[in-house]
């Protein structure tokens, strides 16, 4: 009877025409990867480098710091993670003996790709959060930062670096370490993967090989999203709890507790990148029930219920932010030097957020399809390719949102800025940048 059904299934496959077929998705793949897929993780790996470079110098008097440098880390490994990814799994590898093994080490590296994405996702909303709560506290905040893009893993790697030069006596700065670290490894294994996995590798005999790789590198890259998602939410829960209680922040939100959510954060998802790699053990494409389950519990309700977190924080924070400058319009004339400071810092979040919320949506999407459809499943022949795609769509704009974030931190923090330009000696920017202190400081 079970041979019977499995028979019928199997002439289903055949007799249903996809939605996209395979030499679509090879040559979009191909165009994907040397347009988009290798220079943004490339980008996402460099810019997360300097992420979590000018986070450490900064320093962690400010939680946001830490929270923007583990995001940066979250997005470097991702970045990296998809970068091996696609270069393994790619259609010029298709002809090779070896394209089994680039697929499975492609399929095995997917893991620790969805681990980032995660944790990319928890970061993001971490950062929204605190930015709500720092809002809702505005005497007790001491961290501003502005409109920047950055892109890929160097900006991560000076995000680390800054913010531990900045120093962790505010617990932001531990909030923005972490989520540059989410962001630096998320890039970097983005590239990694998407490298790997890229059509232009399709006639080589080691193609298989590739794909494998670059399945690998994919579990490690969601663990990375899943990161930077949660620290993005407790950055701005934590942000949003500033502004609702701004004369409990002290009590509700000290240092230590600040720092042992974060490091909450980033202990979950080690546990999940070792779980998702030695629970079912290798191969890792062998166990896609027991993997299915790991995603779905462990990363996707967590990174989709971090996305609608900083959905409310985001909507929260602009109103709020809307509500403070009416009222200081109608009961004075100037603003104070921490009111704008205040302003600044909120409005960094919330363009976080919003870049967040823009980059995650396409996943997000799918999921919720994927719950209000079930037949939009990998198992269905009509639409396996189709997602297929789309999630490597969806992955790509996760790459810009851990690629950019640097360009924020610089554009809108002076002591993100000052420390940058120390720590990599820019001396083209040198004069303006001490200009521009001279004239802040009058």
């Amino acid at each position: 009877m079970n041979m019977d059904n499995n028979n019928n299934t199997i002439a289903s496959w055949h007799t249903i025409k996809p939605l996209l077929s395979l030499a679509a998705i090879d040559i979009l793949s191909y165009i994907i990867y040397f347009t988009i897929t290798a220079p943004v993780s490339l980008l996402g790996i460099f810019t997360n480098i300097a992420n979590v470079i000018v986070y450490c110098k900064m320093g962690f008097s400010e939680s946001s710091n830490a929270h923007f440098l583990a995001l940066a880390v979250f997005d470097f490994f991702f970045s990296l993670i998809q970068l091996m990814m696609r270069t393994l799994y790619n259609p010029v590898f298709k002809g090779l003996h070896n394209r089994a093994l680039l697929m499975y080490l492609s399929h095995c590296l997917s893991h620790g790709l969805y681990v980032m994405v995660g944790g990319s996702a928890m970061m993001t909303a971490l950062i929204a959060t605190e930015r709500c709560v720092c809002v809702v506290f505005p005497l007790k905040v001491k961290s501003s930062y502005r409109k920047i893009f950055l892109l890929g893993i160097f900006t991560n790697i000076a995000n680390v670096i800054v913010y531990c030069k900045m120093g962790f006596s505010e617990s932001s700065n531990a909030h923005f370490l972490a989520l540059a670290v989410f962001d630096f490894f998320f890039s970097l294994i983005q590239l990694m993967m998407r490298t790997l996995y890229n059509p232009v590798f399709k006639g080589l005999h080691n193609r298989a090989l590739l794909m494998y790789l670059s399945h690998c590198l994919s579990h490690g890259l969601y663990v990375m999203v899943g990161g930077s998602a949660m620290m993005t939410a407790l950055i701005a829960t934590e942000r949003c709890v500033c502004v609702v209680f701004p004369l409990k922040v002290k009590t509700l939100l000290t240092r230590r507790r600040s720092l042992y959510l974060m490091l909450t954060v980033v202990a979950y998802h080690v546990a999940f990148l070792v779980l998702i790699y030695s629970d079912p053990g290798p191969p890792y494409d062998a166990h896609p029930q027991r993997l299915a389950f790991y995603y779905f519990s462990l990363y996707v309700i967590p990174s989709t219920t971090c996305f609608f977190i900083v959905v409310f924080t985001t909507i929260f924070l602009i109103l709020k932010l809307r509500q403070n400058q009416e009222w200081r319009r109608k009961t004075s004339t100037q603003t104070d030097k921490s009111s704008v400071k205040e302003d600044k810092l909120v409005r960094t979040i919330i363009a976080i957020s919003t870049l967040f919320i823009i980059c995650s949506f396409p996943d997000v999407a799918i999921f919720i399809g994927q719950i209000v459809y079930p037949r939009f499943d990998y198992n269905d022949p009509q639409f396996s390719n189709l997602l297929l795609f789309l999630f490597g769509i969806g992955l790509n704009s996760q790459g810009v949102s851990a690629s950019v974030n640097i360009f924020f931190y610089y554009k809108m923090s002076s002591k993100f800025k000052r420390v940058f330009n120390a720590c990599f000696a820019l001396k083209c920017f040198g004069k303006s940048v001490v200009l521009e202190e001279k004239t802040s400081k009058k």
